[in-house]
């Protein structure tokens, strides 16, 4: 009898961890870029990478026009791709960083984003690089020929 009150006490902790170390998505409507960016930051640090990638996109997609947003966002999803070894999105992202900021006009894009993503896009195995930046163009001829 004690050792099944034992257990069901460790199950129901255990359970309660779970659940308050998971984390719950703030709605997001009215949130501010640099909020986004900050909960996505807070989600990458507790290892959520799905909720932090939610944040950095919901951000892209609400203040995208924005392009000190655009490549600090995308730099993170970039960063996150990395963490997870998922070498196309990663690519794709730092690609898109340092091509905004060379097609920015100058003073507004940080250049510290396009720095950081060529320092992350050397750390990918050139091969990798190669191969990821077809699987790109792939996608993207695929895609146009649908609109057409």
């Amino acid at each position: 009898m004690k050792k099944n009150i034992k257990n069901s006490l460790i199950t129901i902790l255990t359970a309660s961890l779970l659940v308050s170390c998971s984390s719950t998505l703030v709605p997001v409507e009215n949130l501010t870029p640099q909020e986004l960016i900050q909960y996505g930051q807070n989600e990458y640090e507790a290892s959520n990478y799905q909720n932090a990638l939610y944040y950095y996109n919901t951000a892209i997609d609400k203040f995208g026009d924005q392009a000190s947003v655009f490549v600090e966002a995308r730099y993170e999803t970039g960063h996150i791709y990395m963490k997870k070894k998922d070498y196309t999105n990663a690519v794709a992202a730092f690609d898109e960083v340092i091509y905004v900021y060379d097609h920015a006009p100058a003073g507004t894009v940080p250049a510290a984003y396009t720095k950081l993503s060529k320092i992350e896009l050397a750390k990918i195995p050139e091969s990798k690089v190669t191969q990821a930046r077809a699987e790109i163009e792939k996608a993207r001829k695929e895609a146009e020929s649908e609109k057409n």
